[in-house]
């Protein structure tokens, strides 16, 4: 079942995807309403289930700890993983210039940096199925949601970079799948040894909340600008 609801959950965002790229009226409903019911399922995942079941794993006068440090660490990695893309962004050499065309060892680059953010998502999609599956399902309702929209914004992004088609489609699938593939892993890892991954948990919810608050900041803005 968690092998089937992950990948089930990738092509789901695969298909949100497309219906972007295809510009259809479905497209708008998600990029209006799909971050803020995200945030919606992923408070109820944090603070109704993955919490407790954190609780449960660890002694309670370290998990805000584990959670905050954990949060402010995946904040200055994604910092610098935003800092690292917009050098790779912008076109270094004269021919790359020219031919209006992003460099081959950039796109790599920035194919590296997409894959391991999706293994981070994976592994704490992983986690979140340990002790109930209920947990894992919000988490992933969650994950879905926003990583429609934050790969929507992506892709743009590259677009307007000159990355080619073809290119901006092999970092998207490679970071997509990476994300099923090491969820599968970790949760196979860490199902028979639930007893020790109290802290692993505290770090998934230290991401879950970094997550939160970055685009609950992104709708702010929005808001602001309007």
């Amino acid at each position: 079942m968690v092998i089937a609801v992950n990948l089930l959950a990738t092509f789901v965002i695969f298909c949100g995807l497309k219906l972007f790229d295809m510009r259809s009226t479905f497209s708008e409903p998600i990029r209006r309403f799909g971050p803020a019911l995200g945030l919606v399922f992923l408070t109820v995942a944090i603070f109704n289930f993955l919490l407790k079941d954190t609780f449960e794993l660890m002694k309670d006068e370290y998990v805000p700890l584990v959670v905050i440090v954990s949060m402010l660490a995946f904040s200055f990695v994604g910092f610098l993983s935003d800092i690292s893309k917009r050098n790779l962004l912008v076109p270094k050499r004269k021919e790359s210039r020219r031919r209006g065309r992003m460099s081959n060892l950039s796109v790599v680059a920035i194919g590296i940096i997409d894959a391991l953010a999706g293994c981070v998502t994976g592994a704490v999609a992983g986690l979140s199925f340990v002790l109930n599956f209920g947990t894992g399902i919000v988490v992933l309702c969650s994950l879905i949601l926003l990583q429609i929209v934050s790969k929507v914004a992506s892709i743009r992004r590259y677009q307007d970079a000159f990355m080619s088609r073809r290119e901006n489609i092999t970092v998207l699938a490679v970071s997509l799948l990476a994300s099923p593939i090491t969820a599968i892993l970790v949760n196979a890892w860490a199902r028979p040894r639930y007893h020790h991954v109290g802290v692993l948990m505290a770090v998934a919810v230290g991401y879950l909340a970094y997550i939160g608050l970055y685009h609950l900041v992104l709708i702010v803005k929005k808001l602001q600008n309007r």
